[in-house]
């Protein structure tokens, strides 16, 4: 079946989410001041592992290959979402 799901986005430069098999990332966005990201995906694919990053702008990134997915403000701050290639690509 699929649905789409809402993921809150801890505040630390790297996390992990379970996500099923050919999900697809509608969005990330702000809810109540908390950044989330919403998901759609099919539940009765396998779980897998997806990696993502937050930084603020300004910050150094590492030497990661990472693909942009979104940016949110809260004011004075902006946050920059990525999701780490190497994941999705194993994954697919």
């Amino acid at each position: 079946m699929k649905i789409i799901y809402k993921h809150y986005i801890p505040f630390q430069e790297s996390f992990e989410l379970e996500l099923n098999k050919g999900y697809k990332i509608l969005n990330v966005g702000l809810q109540n001041r908390a950044i989330c990201i919403w998901v759609l995906l099919d539940t009765e694919c396998e779980k897998v592992k997806a990696i993502f990053s937050v930084f603020g702008t300004g910050w150094s990134l590492p030497e990661l290959s990472m693909s942009h997915i979104g940016t949110v403000q809260i004011d004075p701050l902006v946050w920059h979402v990525f999701q780490h290639d190497v994941a999705k690509e194993k994954d697919k």
